[in-house]
């Protein structure tokens, strides 16, 4: 079942078979720009909700998302500053379905910030499905290569064949395989650090 949520796909536990109608995929999202519009800044929804958020139509009221941002991790999810015309979304493994869930998030700039490990990689590359154009961030060697004191072994890596990533995110990821299956998580790497880079990286 976690192996199934890391990877972005449904567990083969979940309602099939039962008679019983599978839960809705619920969705955390943080607004990191008090200009667009919704009144709440931090919010957890079903998917289907959450896609009726910022019609794409002339109308719609309000100042609507440039970005968006998918994060793996609740710490860093929370401690996101304002960032202009941005909206996280907390993956928790599940970036896949939550970025294709939101029609909102498939019109502006996807960026996934995910661990640096086979997982992470893995869902940066389903991801792509849906997302030709997703960027990952903090996911290169400098940041491995910089951090690498806090990288463990991952006792379980994928080893799912990627048909997405960047020659650079595979060279990343064969380093990782080559080392001992590294696992580098996202909240180990300083966050003045990381910060620094994320804004540029976003585009800010």
């Amino acid at each position: 079942m976690v192996d199934a949520a890391r990877q972005g796909r449904p567990s083969p536990g979940d309602h099939a078979g039962l008679g019983l109608r599978a839960r809705d995929l619920r969705i955390r999202i943080r607004l990191l720009d008090d200009s667009i519009a919704f009144p709440l800044r931090d919010v957890e929804s079903p998917a289907r909700e959450l896609a009726e958020l910022w019609p794409d139509r002339p109308e719609a009221d309000g100042k609507v998302p440039d970005r968006v941002v998918v994060v793996e991790n609740l710490t860093t999810f929370l401690a996101l500053p304002p960032l202009p015309g941005t909206v996280a979304i907390f993956g928790r493994g599940f970036a896949v379905d939550a970025v294709a869930a939101l029609p909102w998030a498939l019109r502006a700039e996807v960026f996934y910030w995910g661990d640096l490990d086979s997982h992470g990689f893995a869902i940066l590359d389903r991801l792509r499905h849906h997302a030709p154009a997703v960027t990952s961030v903090l996911m290169d060697r400098d940041t491995l290569d910089a951090w690498r004191t806090f990288a463990v072994p991952d006792p379980k890596p994928t080893r799912a064949t990627p048909t997405h990533l960047t020659s650079d995110e595979l060279t990343t990821l064969e380093t990782l395989t080559e080392s001992g299956d590294l696992r580098l998580e996202q909240e180990r790497i300083p966050w003045d650090w990381a910060l620094s880079r994320l804004r540029p990286a976003l585009h800010i």
